[in-house]
């Protein structure tokens, strides 16, 4: 509450502010879509893996705040669909060794054209 007797604004990721009971309308809408939700996830999975260069599932879920299980999932379609490999394991710090993935370097393939007058 604030001083006036108002529930103080709430947070979300987009910024947006939320009084308390409006929360739970909030989350109605994003349940309520789950292709929207996995699609979101996925683009996290993405940045995360872009601005790092390779990353293990533990660090993935620590960065985006989604579920390991939920991360071990996607990570698992994105590597059948071949956007992302396994690119090695991490030492041991005494139990058993983290995977690290990254973007598969050949996946992905751009092009430019300089096109001025007659000339390309």
């Amino acid at each position: 509450m604030d001083g006036r007797g108002k529930a103080a604004p709430l947070f979300c990721s987009d910024m947006r502010a939320f009084e308390v009971n409006d929360i739970w309308k909030y989350m109605d809408t994003l349940t309520a879509r789950p292709r929207v939700l996995k699609q979101a996830n996925l683009s996290h999975i993405r940045k995360v893996l872009k601005a790092k260069g390779t990353a293990t599932r533990a660090e993935i879920a620590y960065e985006t705040k989604i579920s390991s299980t939920t991360v071990r999932s996607l990570l698992s379609e994105m590597m059948q669909n071949g956007e992302i490999e396994s690119v090695g394991y991490d030492e041991s710090s005494g139990g058993r060794k983290a995977e690290r993935y990254g973007f598969r370097p050949n996946r992905y393939y751009g092009a430019a054209f300089c096109i001025t007058g007659d000339r390309i």
